[in-house]
C-alpha cells in the first residue's frame, strides 16, 4: 500500500522531472513549497519535510530508484532523465 507521503513524493519528483528541476537549481526549495501549497494545501513545515526528502534522495542516487517506479512518468521521461543525469 502506498502512503500519502510516498504518493506525494512521487508526484513531486514527476513535476521536477518534467520541469528539469533538481536541488542543484536556485529556487528549488521555494518551487517545491509553492507546488505543495498549491496542490496539497499543506503547511510550510510539511512542504519543507518533502523538500528534505527530495534533496536527500537526490544526493543518494539522483532519484534513479524513485523515478524507475514512478507511475506519474512515462517510460520515455524516465529513460531521458536517467540518460541525462546518471
Amino acid at each position: 500500500m502506498v502512503t500519502t507521503k510516498t504518493h506525494r513524493i512521487n508526484q513531486l519528483i514527476a513535476v521536477c522531472v518534467k520541469k528539469e528541476m533538481t536541488p542543484k537549481h536556485n529556487g528549488f526549495c521555494d518551487y517545491i513549497v509553492r507546488v505543495c501549497a498549491t496542490y496539497y494545501a499543506v503547511e510550510k513545515r510539511t512542504a519543507k519535510k518533502y523538500v528534505h526528502v527530495l534533496i536527500e534522495s537526490f544526493r543518494f542516487d539522483k532519484w534513479k530508484s524513485l523515478i524507475q517506479n514512478n507511475n506519474f512518468l512515462s517510460e520515455e521521461e524516465k529513460a531521458e532523465w536517467i540518460r541525462k543525469h546518471l
